[in-house]
Parts: structure tokens; C-alpha cells; sequence
């Protein structure tokens, strides 16, 4: 080869590496996350909770680089409306939100089946308790977290029966909701199947002290996605979508899936 092809062809690629570190640079992206066991924990521990886990293998397949930022949820569903490059894995789809935030065009994870959590020593006070409309028109009260969506169908038959309700900000930890619920600030919540489990099971504060009820109308799982802001650039948004049906296809994401069932 000629020397001044050669240079020509060395030139080129030093070029292209150059291109690719600062585009790396510029499009690291800033994962939004709030601690709720076992969707969310802290990243890279053995309990940084699965979405957290599916959202990094989804970024790294995609080859972007990322960052972890903590808060409070409802501050992080204003931030995810910022023009940065940011995401908010683990959504609920709502009419609302679709207004204002972009949607991954695959969803991530879909629970199971809607539960609901009791104080333990109250079990006989829901044993007549069958259905959704009999659990929201037993007077009894309900706690739920402020700008938090259970997905269509709870957040409907709320809307629908308007029980007694406690409106509550949780901050870094989801295990405060379920200390509010033993001392009685309200009667039960509304929980997904994977979190229901974790909270009866795995954590040591409540073991004993509640107790997981299920509703015989309850239909299959929320499905989770990912949001961006309106702004999110095209071209990371197919990488993206293009990881998230790849990463679904693969051994890892099966693993976690299956840690979650047999939890």
C-alpha cells in the first residue's frame, strides 16, 4: 500500500474515534430513579432492583453511556420533562403522560396481577372482600402516593368509587408507605405482584405484620415503559427501542425475570 493511502487511512480513523469518544460524551444519559423495592434499589448492589437492572442492560447493548440521579418521584416526573438527556424507566402508559412525555415504543416489563396490602391483624375485616368495587366501597381507607399512577384499572375504579383516601409523598424509601400502613395512617395499598411478594417476604421490617389479598376480577399486570422528554433525540431513541426488543430476547433479562418470580 502506498505510504500516503496509508496516512490518508490512519487519518480517516483517528477522525472517526475522535467523532465516536465525543458523541459518547455528549450522550451519556441520566437514568431517573426513586427507591422502591424490588423495582428500584441502588444501582450496581445486589439490590438495585430489576428495573434497574433490565434499564442497564438495555443501555449497554445500545452502547450509550449513562448515569444514575435518586429523588423524590414527583420531582422526577417534572425533570423528565426537561430538555436534557434523561429517562424515567418502569411507567405506567396514561393518557396524561403520553401528552407530555415520549414513550419508548416497547414496553420493558409487565407485572403480575394487582394486589393489594392489609395490615395482618385486619385480615377478617377483608374476608368479605372479593372484588375491586367491594374492596373501594368498604369504607375502609386507602393510601396512595402522590403523582403515582397503579395503572388503568386501579387508577379507573379510584376515580370511579372515590374511597376514603390518604395522599402521601414518600421520598427515598418505599418501606415508609408500608410503616404508614402499620401505624395506621390508612387500612391498605394497592401493590403490584412482584412488590406485594417483597413485602411480605423478603423485608424484615414487615414480615409477620402484613399480608399480601388478592382480587378475583383482577386483570393481567401493568406493562412498564420507558419516558423521555418530547425533546429525546430521534436517533438515541431507536437505539434504544432496537435494544429493548433485543435485550427481551436474551438469556440475562430471562435470569431476572425469573429472580423476580421465584423471589
Amino acid at each position: 500500500m502506498k505510504p500516503f493511502i496509508l496516512k490518508f487511512l490512519l487519518l480517516s480513523l483517528a477522525i472517526l474515534f475522535c467523532q465516536r469518544e465525543m458523541y459518547s460524551q455528549e450522550t451519556s444519559i441520566t437514568i431517573l430513579y426513586y427507591e422502591r423495592m424490588p423495582f428500584f434499589g441502588q444501582p450496581y448492589t445486589n439490590d438495585e432492583g430489576f428495573i434497574i437492572s433490565i434499564m442497564r442492560l438495555i443501555l449497554d447493548d445500545a452502547g450509550i453511556p449513562y448515569t444514575f440521579q435518586k429523588g423524590p418521584l414527583n420531582r422526577l416526573f417534572e425533570y423528565a420533562k426537561k430538555d436534557e438527556l434523561v429517562c424515567l424507566p418502569g411507567v405506567f402508559k396514561t393518557p396524561d403522560r403520553e401528552l407530555s412525555y415520549t414513550y419508548s415504543k416497547f414496553p420493558i416489563y409487565q407485572d403480575a396481577s394487582p394486589r393489594y396490602i392489609i395490615r395482618q391483624s385486619d385480615s377478617l375485616s377483608f374476608q368479605n372482600v372479593h372484588t375491586i368495587k367491594d374492596l373501594l366501597s368498604s369504607k375502609k381507607t386507602l393510601g396512595v402516593i402522590r403523582n403515582y399512577s397503579y395503572g388503568a384499572w386501579v387508577d379507573e375504579n379510584v376515580k370511579l368509587y372515590n374511597p376514603p383516601m390518604v395522599i402521601t409523598d414518600i421520598t427515598d424509601d418505599q418501606s415508609n408507605f408500608t410503616r404508614m400502613l402499620l401505624l395506621k395512617r390508612f387500612d391498605y395499598f394497592f401493590a403490584g405482584g412482584e412488590e406485594s411478594i417483597y413485602s411480605i417476604r423478603v423485608n424484615p421490617e414487615t414480615k409477620g405484620l402484613t399480608t399480601m389479598m388478592l382480587l378475583d376480577d383482577a386483570p393481567i399486570g401493568n406493562i412498564r415503559w420507558i419516558i423521555f422528554p418530547r425533546t429525546f433525540p430521534e436517533e438515541l431513541l431507536e437505539k434504544i427501542n432496537s435494544s429493548i426488543e433485543y435485550v427481551k430476547r436474551g438469556v440475562m433479562y430471562n435470569s431476572i425475570i425469573k429472580s423476580i418470580i421465584n423471589e
